[in-house]
């Protein structure tokens, strides 16, 4: 639009057919487990499409020299909830030193939302009336050139979520997740790229009014990762990942009391919810790649290892028919995936 303002428009479609055929437990809140006493399985069977279409526009504003600031605005409707979501966005960058060695202070805020699954609205199982899992999330930061390859950030971050879908309870959730992630990259140059990232954070829920926060389920609270890729020449590439990361919350269960009528144990849940933790998970990934180029396209052939040293990491826990005893459920161990990907220029 002129040589300081560009604007970007666009949509995007989600389109899709589901078929719901299933018989479960009713929902339970978070650390309460299904399957109790007086727990009638709840059957519920629909099918038919959802469609998801959303549009988006943004400016990229140069007001000044060194500083770049986008507001925008996304629309999204569900044709599940019959709603439509407006989420502005903006974000802001303002170099302070525009030569060697680059200094740049960074913003951002904004509104995302999630729409409920179809689970959540299914009929006899899920809710009526729900509306999308509403996210407000605000970031702050500085990058620094160190050398004419390396640079770092550090950003903090903080989301509130609020109208989040709780079973039984319709979007009484609450939650919110902070911390900080500081990086560093090596900018990719003739044979070599790579990087490597901490991140401090924690992540909690509330299901209902008036009760305290807990963990979420999925909380990290250390996330350490390497990245680096190297190119050999005619063609081939080789890269490794390593990662550590803080084990999943979960819930302890101990011993409860009998079921005579279905001849089974029942567990109790500790409290609060997901009050323990699993052992760090750690892995090494390798990755060989080999191009070849003809014309307007190419071919790739690759082979990717995941866990290379085959780490016994526990994902779940595993209880005895009483829940007197309980062991640790390890995930796959060393995992190869070959492939091959056409791609035209």
């Amino acid at each position: 639009m002129a040589p300081w303002l560009v604007a970007n428009v666009g949509f995007d479609v989600l389109y899709e057919w589901y078929d719901l055929n299933l018989q479960l437990p009713p929902p339970t809140p978070p650390g309460v487990p299904p399957g109790g006493p007086g727990q009638i399985p709840i059957q519920a069977r629909s099918s038919g499409t959802l469609a998801l279409p959303a549009a988006y526009a943004e400016l990229e504003v140069l007001p000044w020299r060194g500083a770049r600031f986008v507001p925008g605005l996304r629309l999204d409707y569900d044709t599940a909830t019959s709603a439509w979501d407006v989420a502005p966005r903006m974000t802001f960058r303002q170099d302070l030193f525009t030569g060697f060695p680059r200094t740049t202070l960074k913003a951002g805020a904004g509104l995302f939302y999630q729409p409920p699954t179809v689970f959540d609205t299914a009929p006899n199982y899920g809710q009526v009336a729900l509306v999308s899992n509403r996210d407000a999330q605000y970031d702050i930061g500085v990058e620094q050139e160190i050398t004419q390859q390396v640079e770092t950030s550090l950003d903090l971050f903080y989301k509130a979520m609020s109208d989040l879908v709780i079973a039984g309870s319709g979007n009484s959730g609450l939650g919110r997740a902070y911390g900080a992630e500081l990086l560093f990259r090596y900018k990719p140059d003739d044979h070599f790229f790579g990087w490597m990232s901490y991140t401090l954070s924690r992540s909690e829920r509330r299901s209902l009014p008036g009760q305290p926060f807990y963990l979420f389920q999925y909380d990290q609270t250390h996330i350490l990762t390497l990245v680096g890729s190297y190119k050999l020449g005619r063609g081939w590439q080789v890269g490794l990942r390593f990662r550590v990361v803080s084990g999943d919350p979960y819930t302890p269960m101990t011993y409860g009391a009998s079921n005579a009528t279905v001849g089974s144990q029942l567990g109790v849940s500790a409290f609060p919810p997901n009050g323990s933790k699993l052992p760090f998970f750690n892995a090494l990934d390798a990755r060989v790649d080999k191009e070849w180029v003809w014309g307007e396209w190419k071919l790739g052939l690759y082979l990717d290892v995941e866990n290379t040293y085959s780490a016994g990491n526990p994902f779940a826990i595993s209880y005895n028919y009483n829940f007197t005893q309980s062991a640790y459920v390890n995930g796959l161990p060393i995992l190869p995936i070959l492939g091959i990907r056409g791609e035209f220029r």
